[in-house]
């Protein structure tokens, strides 16, 4: 059985730009910001998430990372082994370029339209902290992570995966034990109604 990949949104930069390197002026790369090191995201149903500096160092020296179009595996627009994609892990953010290929135009109309204008990261393996700042904000500070996707798409503000909201409810029972979050609950019902919907009940 495969591991569970979390998906994140994070504030980002992405930017369309000629590649002078060759002759072929056709060729072009998508150039951006994955991830903003210690940067809230924004608010995912009562916390925020935050990823320290270095956090992927250790995978990204063993695993292969794919650049894909909306989260689709089908549709690679470009992988490290190949060098289509070039990830850049500075102390400051989790920086990329990637080369689509040529015959892909129907991605480059989009993103030369602006119709594809954010990247969202797919992790595996998340070592985090959860805490609450001064602010009175709670952050899920995620310190080591294994990268697996960079995905370039419309649609990149992903709420809370199972596995935070998970998580999630028991920071909250370690702080005040008798409170279950309200997303934990309505995600039980769900897959209740579903398990009875299965079954004919």
């Amino acid at each position: 059985m495969g591991k569970t990949v979390e998906r994140f949104a994070m504030p980002c930069q992405v930017r369309l730009v000629n590649d002078t390197t060759t002759p072929d002026e056709q060729k072009q790369i998508i150039s951006g910001v994955a991830i903003t090191y210690n940067s809230r995201s924004q608010d995912v149903g009562g916390y925020v998430r935050m990823f320290a500096p270095g956090c992927f160092a250790e995978s990204l020296t063993t695993n292969e990372v794919f650049g894909l179009y909306a989260h689709d595996d089908n549709d690679i627009l470009s992988r490290t082994s190949t060098g289509s994609l070039v990830i850049n892990d500075t102390p400051e953010a989790l920086q990329f370029t990637m080369t689509p290929p040529l015959w892909h135009t129907l991605f480059m109309g989009r993103l030369i339209n602006n119709l594809v204008d954010g990247v969202s990261v797919g992790v595996v393996d998340c070592v985090d902290e959860w805490r609450k700042a001064e602010d009175g904000v709670i952050e899920r500070y995620i310190t080591s992570a294994g990268l697996v996707e960079l995905s370039a798409t419309a649609y990149p503000a992903f709420l809370a995966t199972i596995v935070e909201l998970v998580r999630f409810d028991q920071f909250q029972q370690d702080q005040t034990p008798a409170t279950i979050s309200y997303a934990l609950k309505e995600l039980l019902q769900c897959q209740q109604r579903l398990a009875e919907l299965q079954f004919g009940k």
